[in-house]
């Protein structure tokens, strides 16, 4: 009877320690995967400073505890690295690929505006923008599709401009890209000029 119990709480012990395991090693992988995403679209802002620590310390922990499978403990090490590593990779790769494929399109306009902060957005022959708002302690990046009309980009998405947003038509010109505000913020109208 107790060799019974000892098998029970063994096999009780060894699934709460592999199910640990799978937690660590997910939350390893997708804090790894944003570090990632935010590093290779040039995103900088808290979240990215306060995953970095997190993403080491839940990796140190995947790799270090072991999960009781069938491996003799002196490869456990060398398993979970590898398990770990592989699963990095694959996360890593699907970022790549699918950051690739929303920037694959070619940039017809490529224009900035400058004042406290900074936009700069990039319309691509798809439709499609990029675009990037950067301050002194962050920046952030946003995709969305416009429709072109002749000398006018209409936007099917909202561009926001600090605490406010651009209204949806913008008229291109020889100088850059015209806008104007829904509600002021700092400006209530510009243009976005060109970059070469």
């Amino acid at each position: 009877m107790q060799v019974e119990n000892n098998k029970s709480s063994d096999s009780t012990f060894t699934g709460t320690v592999n199910f640990l395991w799978v937690i660590l090693l997910i939350g390893s992988l997708l804090c790894g995967g944003l570090v990632f995403y935010d590093y290779v679209n040039e995103i900088i802002d808290l979240n990215t400073m306060m995953v970095g620590p997190i993403f080491v310390v839940l990796s140190i922990f995947t790799i270090l505890i072991p999960p009781y499978y069938k491996v003799i403990y002196a490869n456990r090490f060398l398993s979970n690295l590898i398990r770990w590593f592989v699963g990095l990779a694959c996360v890593l790769s699907l970022i790549f690929i699918y950051n690739f494929t929303r920037n694959i399109s070619p940039v017809v306009y490529s224009v900035k505006f400058l004042w406290e902060e900074e936009i700069d957005i990039e319309f691509r022959e798809n439709n499609t923008f990029r675009t990037c708002n950067s301050d002194m302690f962050s920046s952030s990046v946003s995709y969305g599709k416009y429709q072109r009309n002749n000398d006018k980009i209409i936007l099917v998405d909202e561009i926001k401009f600090g605490m406010s947003k651009m209204n949806d038509t913008l008229i291109i010109n020889e100088k850059g890209i015209d806008f104007t505000l829904a509600e002021p913020w700092r400006v209530s109208s510009g243009t976005l000029h060109y970059v070469k």
